[in-house]
């Protein structure tokens, strides 16, 4: 393993913001640091280089509780004897940040945003928390910890009637919607898409989109 980015130096030493799971994907449990410097590599002591992976000194997720009324996540430890300082903590669930309001050693109490509609603002899919420290890095979890299910869910659409050569602006207003990429959510009539144009805000939970029209065959009563 050698670090290819520096992201900053200070006394002739590098800094790693943090060292994540692409680093850590090697076959060894006390592997050498390296550092390489326009391919060239640093001199170092072996005594001086070595690091150690062991999930037994890091705190362990071993099962989480989530409100969906009130968007609270309750998040169980083992190995939390380093937990101490709330502020140095971060969590996600979801790929949605956690406002941790609470830790002790074992257990961290955390918040994620509700949205106009009283729902919790998450994506639908399937989720585990996503816990991290300062002093120990991220947490592993527990095998037998079940992910949350999450369904997406229509909660009204506006207007409810439309030209049949399309041309409208539908306003779709639910919960589940994912807003962090944008080609995720598809929106259909009868089968047909509508062209996404805009996703009005996270907090609203709203897909505003338009529809093509022309396509579809109108029944006869």
């Amino acid at each position: 393993m050698y670090v290819e980015v520096v992201r900053h130096a200070n006394n002739k030493r590098v800094f790693l913001q943090s060292i994540g799971p692409e680093h850590l994907v090697i076959r060894t449990d006390k592997p050498q640091i390296s550092v390489k410097v326009r391919k060239l590599p640093a001199m170092c002591k072996p005594s001086h280089c070595n690091y150690e992976i062991n999930d037994k000194i890091v705190p362990v997720v071993t099962g989480f509780n989530f409100n969906q009324q009130t968007g609270e996540v309750k998040i169980q430890f083992k190995n939390g004897q380093e937990l101490h300082d709330m502020y140095q903590s971060s969590a996600t669930f979801g790929n949605t940040e956690c406002a941790i309001i609470e830790l002790t050693a074992n257990e961290a109490r955390c918040y994620i945003g509700m949205n106009d509609h009283g729902k919790p603002q998450l994506p639908a899919g399937s989720h585990l928390p996503r816990f991290h420290y300062v002093g120990t890095g991220f947490s592993p979890v527990e095998a037998q910890v079940k992910p949350f299910e999450y369904k997406p869910q229509i909660v009204s659409i506006s207007p409810k009637k439309g030209s049949t050569e399309g041309g409208l602006k539908l306003k779709i207003s639910g919960e589940g919607f994912d807003f962090t990429k944008y080609d995720v959510n598809q929106v259909l009539i009868e089968g047909t898409p509508c062209t996404c144009l805009l996703y009005t805000s996270d907090a609203a939970d709203d897909l505003l989109c338009v529809d093509l029209g022309g396509r579809r065959i109108i029944k006869k009563k």
